[in-house]
């Protein structure tokens, strides 16, 4: 029988008008390695709002001198340079994948087959138009993905009627022009890169690559350009990956942020591009056996993730009543004291921690009633809200956000021509901040602390390196002071890198010395002598949770156990119900068995970084902790948010201990969440509104669940003020932009028509015009009436706006924090902790409010 009378291997059917449909989707399946790419990269960039915040870039501050000029030229360089990356890393490798993954013949036949004249006739029919156009479409998607996303981020930005975002919305959209024209560029400048390939797949007669003798020349000729230009490309994506997993670091120092997406979605597109190649040629599943024996190697030898630790050993952490001695030692006069500040910071990333720098950092820079720092002590060693300030509770990136201000507070140095205590930072813009930071202002030193770019190293860390962190124990046995950094790390050295980078290092003569709050240096050593030689410095607790049983972790510098006095004092042997102590597992490494040859540990102090670092391993962000007892790992530890998210459970009882030594305890609570946990008096009447799951069965547990973490916290903060009396807790919160003009937006309730720029030295706090009817009101504002405000509850016709959460923020969401505290409520907060803060109560006066009785009180639970 000649070759042309043998029977085709394809099936000879119409393919129209439905089997043309089937035929699509076998194309799309044959390269489903980058229609997943694509895929991803749509979902990502237009639906998770901490990828859309990525887009929200611009040159400089939102305001001040120089910054009024046309952005396009600027948005013009700045998106041409992303779509070069986007090309050269994404739309490429997308593009290459599927046809190298369809240049082939197996995916159609399968292996062991050769076509037949009649099944190329057949194949040219039914198959060549998408074999040439999906390549070249998934590529165009692309594009299109980073276009949906530009403009969802847009859309995230209120109008400039709206909200707080005026001037760096309007920036953006500004400059929109010169976003359109580059992805215009970037789509011409791939469509003329592949442009050769498209000609000669369409006109040769053999696409695929197996040579065959009835082939002619010329179109082996075409065949074999079009695989070599994919199969170059997949090899340049390839030595990409290797380059960006082992030079990493120095990627981000000329690239971060959005400029690292495409290179994340396109990084591992040829590894697994040459297993569909096997699994076509083979028809065994190469990818799924790659990823069973990857989990196999990292379920057995994987990372150790092992908690970082300080270089020296740690110091057992101060008893209660000591601590409560020293605390009254610096702070009371003649038998009166002020009332001791408990702070309690919720979680959420650096979201959570910029805007606890915000709020500390105005309280630092205005903590009389008067603008200003007359009240404070002009011999002081510290700022007045660091010596009234009994203890800080963190979660997450609240705990980062505690840790950072409590370290810039033991660095504040003196001004030579002033009394005050100035904050530690250098005088310098950085890149990623929103406006020109004041050198003299403890609040834009703070919001510079919490406000860098600590998500790209560990995304990047997390595509790449990460994979290949399972080699670990076996590199390990040849390398034994060697090892791979787990994302983890990689974060904990990116704050601990800023925060030495932003502070100016105390000289002593010809000799520098390291900055007292590094963020390296050993946690309970931190600020313990300073304690007892009469200067305080805030207690930190940071609240991890143990995977293996909920149980908070605590990271403390107050110690656990009672002395036997406090103990009949608080009815109870520990300060802390049902809580580990981080401490009792440090462990000591002294003889390390032959399999334990990366362990470490040695017994040695966590550090600053690390103790905040075990309050917000959230997931895939950052892995469980390890604490480790010799070789035996006894403690994960995972982000404080899952057992509580707001460290109130652990200001309450810090609180009722205060309260059994005759103190009257108040609180600064400080959110990031637009929903007020206590004051919303919707919220045991009914439930919010939810719209009904397509899939009720399986997601009725899962919502369960995770609405059960916020009920948990808003429990444990009607527990907190039920503890200290509710007048005695001073709420700061974060409030949603509204979707449309309401009555509750800034520009009618606060009188606020945008943040005018007001040189250094000129500026009046707003808040303080919204507090004290005595003083000079701004044209057009009113006093705020008496009582508390009235609850700010959303509903469907004001529906709050998503705020980023994440490792970064982008410059309109810290401008957008920033000016929470022109809100009404937040201003009347300040007013009540400025008034803790210079109200001193007679020892009489505190045993009274002391000896009110908790309504929910604190106590051991009965098991």
């Amino acid at each position: 029988m000649s070759p042309d009378a043998a029977a085709p291997v394809l099936r000879d059917v119409d393919s129209w008008p439905f089997n043309w449909i089937g035929d699509l989707l076998r194309v799309i399946y044959a390269c489903r390695v980058a229609v997943i790419s694509v895929a991803l990269g749509y979902l990502l960039l237009t639906k998770v709002p901490q990828a859309r915040d990525l887009f929200l870039v611009f040159q400089g501050p939102a305001f001040g001198p120089g910054t009024d000029y046309p952005r396009f030229w600027e948005m013009l360089f700045r998106w041409l340079v992303y779509f070069v990356i986007h090309i050269i890393a994404w739309s490429s490798a997308v593009q290459a994948s599927a046809e190298y993954l369809l240049g082939g013949s197996a995916w159609l036949i399968g292996p062991s087959r050769e076509l037949t004249p009649r099944d190329m006739a057949i194949y040219d029919r039914r198959f060549r138009a998408f074999v040439v156009v999906v390549p070249y479409a998934l590529a165009l998607l692309t594009f299109f993905a980073v276009w949906c996303g530009y403009e969802a981020a847009l859309a995230d930005l209120p109008s400039d009627a709206v909200g707080s975002l005026a001037l760096s919305a309007g920036i953006l959209r500004s400059g929109s022009t010169g976003f359109y024209v580059a992805l215009a560029c970037g789509i011409a400048a791939h469509l003329v890169l592949w442009g050769r390939n498209i000609r000669q797949i369409a006109r040769t007669e053999a696409h695929f690559r197996e040579e065959k003798k009835t082939e002619e020349k010329a179109a082996r000729g075409w065949s074999e350009a079009v695989s070599l230009h994919a199969a170059a490309w997949l090899g340049f994506g390839l030595a990409m990956l290797a380059l960006v997993a082992a030079f990493g670091d120095r990627l981000l120092a000329v690239a971060s942020g959005i400029y690292l997406v495409p290179i994340l979605l396109g990084a591992w597109i040829p590894v697994f591009t040459q297993l569909g190649i096997a699994s076509q040629k083979t028809r065994f599943p190469f990818t799924v056996l790659l990823l069973i024996a990857w989990l196999l190697a990292a379920n057995s030898c994987g990372h150790s993730n092992l908690v970082s630790r300080a270089k020296q050993e740690p110091q057992p952490a101060m008893e209660f009543g000591e601590a409560v001695a020293a605390w009254k030692e610096t702070n009371c006069v003649g038998g009166t004291c002020p009332r001791p500040v408990l702070v309690t910071i919720a979680g959420g990333a650096s979201r959570a921690a910029f805007f606890a720098a915000t709020i500390l950092g105005e309280l630092l820079d205005n903590p009389c009633r008067q603008p200003g720092r007359a009240c404070e002590k002009p011999d002081a060693a510290v700022p007045l809200l660091a010596q009234r300030v009994f203890a800080i509770s963190g979660v997450s990136g609240g705990s980062l956000g505690a840790v950072q201000a409590v370290a810039a507070m033991s660095d504040a140095r003196r001004d030579p021509k002033d009394t005050a205590l100035l904050p530690p930072c250098v005088d310098k813009s950085p890149a990623h901040f929103y406006k020109t930071p004041n050198e003299g202002k403890w609040r834009d030193c703070l919001q510079v602390l919490a406000g860098e770019d600590f998500l790209s190293p560990t995304v990047l860390a997390l595509v790449t390196s990460e994979p290949f962190l399972f080699l670990e124990p076996v590199l390990g046995r040849f390398w034994p002071n060697g090892h791979f950094l787990d994302r983890a790390a990689i974060l904990e050295n990116s704050w601990i890198n800023h925060y030495l980078d932003n502070v100016v290092v105390p000289a002593q003569g010809a000799q520098t010395m390291p900055a007292r709050g590094d963020l390296a240096q050993s946690f309970s050593r931190f600020g313990q002598s300073v304690r007892k030689d009469g200067t305080w410095l805030p207690l930190l607790v940071l609240n991890a949770t143990s995977e293996e049983t909920g149980k908070r972790v605590l990271a403390s510098q107050i110690a656990n156990q009672l002395e036997p006095a406090t103990q009949i004092r608080l009815e109870r042997p520990t300060l802390f119900v049902d809580a580990f102590e981080a401490s009792r597992f440090l462990g000591e490494l002294t003889s390390p068995r032959p399999n334990c040859a990366i362990a470490r540990g040695n017994g040695l102090d966590l550090t600053l970084a690390s103790a905040a670092l075990n309050s917000a391993r959230f997931p895939i962000v950052s892995p469980a902790g390890r604490f480790a007892d010799g070789c035996n790992v006894t403690l994960r530890a995972v982000d404080g948010g899952y057992f509580e998210n707001d460290g109130a459970t652990t200001t309450a009882e810090i609180a009722d201990a205060l309260k059994r030594f005759g103190l009257a305890p108040v609180v600064l609570h400080i959110a990031n969440d637009p929903v007020d946990l206590i004051a919303d008096p919707e919220r045991d009447q009914r439930p919010p509104p939810r719209d009904d799951s397509l899939v009720p069965l399986l997601m009725a547990p899962v919502n369960t669940v995770l609405s059960t973490r916020g009920a948990r916290g808003s429990y444990a903060l009607a527990t907190l003020a039920g503890v200290v009396g509710r007048e005695n807790v001073a709420d700061f919160l974060v409030f949603g932009e509204p979707s449309v003009p309401t009555q509750d937006n800034f520009a009618v309730v606060d009188r606020l028509t945008g943040f005018e720029y007001v040189p250094p030295g000129g500026e009046t706090p707003k808040c303080f015009e919204r507090t004290s009817p005595q003083a000079d009101l701004a044209k057009g504002a009113k006093a705020p009436t008496e009582g508390a405000p009235p609850p700010a509850v959303p509903d469907q016709a004001t529906v709050l706006k998503e705020v980023s959460m994440s490792w970064w923020l982008s410059k309109p969401v810290q401008e957008y924090l920033d000016r929470q505290t022109y809100h009404r409520r937040n201003c009347q907060s300040l007013l009540k902790a400025r008034m803790w803060l210079n109200e001193p109560l007679s020892a009489p006066q505190q045993r009274t409010i002391a000896e009110q009785p908790a309504s929910a009180p604190v106590k051991m639970p009965d098991r």
